[in-house]
């Protein structure tokens, strides 16, 4: 994935990696200046967390996401790292490919920088910023424990043999059964007739009896 995000850097035409908004944009070349892949200082057991840090003058419509995408199916090994430089060759793949976008929950615009201009920040207000992502941070790590002591206790139980033991096909029997208990009742009710029709046929027995 490393070597694959590298061959996104310089000036290309990156109509295979956007949602097109042809009505809108024209020009399809932008510049990234730096893509890297880096891990995070996230555990989960059995998993790996890495980040697609993109730098850019300027992104299409839902390019990053287009990017990761074909990023993730190169890590998956579903592509090779040449599909990089393949469809950004749009003389050999003019369209773009169908293709499902990464996910959009993970995507953050974290900096943006301009020429000949520096941010001032308040500390006062910076510190007030501090607090509130600390108390969204703690909420998520909670979560984040919580899924993952569940997450490998489930791996427990498969590696034990226990995930063999599921009472799903009890479960399915007993759905069965009720099924046709259900079924044979409502025969039963098909085959006598209701409380309605059984006193009319009580009621014409005993006037042929008195008649």
């Amino acid at each position: 994935m490393q070597a694959a995000a590298q061959q996104f850097i310089g000036e290309h035409d990156f109509r295979n990696f956007c949602k097109a908004d042809v009505a809108q944009v024209h020009n399809f070349k932008r510049v990234v200046v730096s893509a890297t892949i880096e891990p995070q200082a996230v555990s989960c057991p059995g998993m790996t967390i890495v980040a697609l840090c993109i730098k850019g003058t300027a992104f299409l419509w839902h390019q990053v996401r287009c990017i990761a995408a074909v990023l993730l199916m190169v890590g998956r090994g579903l592509e090779k790292s040449s599909i990089i430089s393949k469809l950004l060759d749009v003389s050999t793949v003019p369209c773009k490919p169908q293709y499902s976008m990464a996910a959009e929950e993970p995507l953050l615009l974290y900096s943006c920088g301009f020429n000949n201009l520096v941010w001032r920040r308040n500390q006062s207000q910076l510190g007030r910023i501090l607090a509130t992502v600390a108390g969204q941070l703690q909420h998520h790590l909670i979560a984040a424990a919580l899924t993952s002591s569940i997450y490998e206790q489930l791996q427990n139980y498969y590696a034990a043999g226990a995930g063999d033991m599921v009472a799903m096909p009890q479960q399915t029997v007993a759905d069965n059964s009720v099924a046709q208990w259900r079924q044979q009742q409502q025969q039963q009710q098909q085959s006598q007739p209701s409380s309605n029709c059984r006193q009319q046929l009580h009621h014409q027995q005993s006037q042929t009896a008195s008649g």
